[in-house]
């Protein structure tokens, strides 16, 4: 790695892949939720998936099922916010930081839960739950600082050194 930016690209890309991986186990867990399962695929977004439980409570208390639909129409409607910032963040990097802040807020609600978490699962769920959060949290926050070390390159130059660095490292591997 001799580019100065080498290290920056790499926290940036990691930051992508691991909110695609959040995005696809939030997707999961929700499908699993809405089948009945109260399973949580670990790197799952809390949020969503609160939005289901909380959802489906007050459908059952009032017996009215548009609050259930609600529900998955809000819960997927976070989903695709993500997936939008994933998407749009390999042209526009800023949006890395969207999604860091959106993650944050995802971050509270689960630190509001946790002690409803710690009285209905064992502590190794909850731990393995808060773990996978906080790294998704962690390589968000790198992917945040990568984004205002990029800023002053172009979209063209930086792709220019992904495909570089791309050859770089499958030839290291070899």
């Amino acid at each position: 790695m001799e580019n100065t930016n080498d290290k920056h690209i790499l926290n940036f890309q990691r930051a992508r892949n691991w909110l695609l991986i959040m995005i696809m186990a939030t997707m999961a867990s929700c499908l699993l939720f809405t089948n009945g399962f109260t399973f949580r695929v670990p790197f799952s977004a809390n949020l969503p998936i609160d939005i289901l439980y909380i959802a489906g409570g007050i459908a059952l208390e009032y017996a009215d099922e548009i609050y259930w639909l609600s529900g998955i129409i809000a819960a997927f409607f976070i989903i695709l916010l993500y997936l939008l910032f994933w998407v749009l963040s390999k042209k526009s990097r800023v949006l890395i930081v969207f999604a860091l802040a959106l993650f944050i807020v995802d971050t509270l609600f689960l630190i509001d839960g946790l002690s409803v978490a710690i009285a209905t699962s064992t502590l190794v769920v909850v731990f393995l739950i808060v773990a996978t959060h906080g790294w998704i949290l962690f390589c968000l926050v790198k992917g945040a600082i990568a984004w205002s070390k990029l800023r002053g390159i172009t979209y063209e130059q930086y792709v220019g050194d992904v495909v570089r660095l791309a050859k770089e490292l499958k030839y290291q591997k070899k």
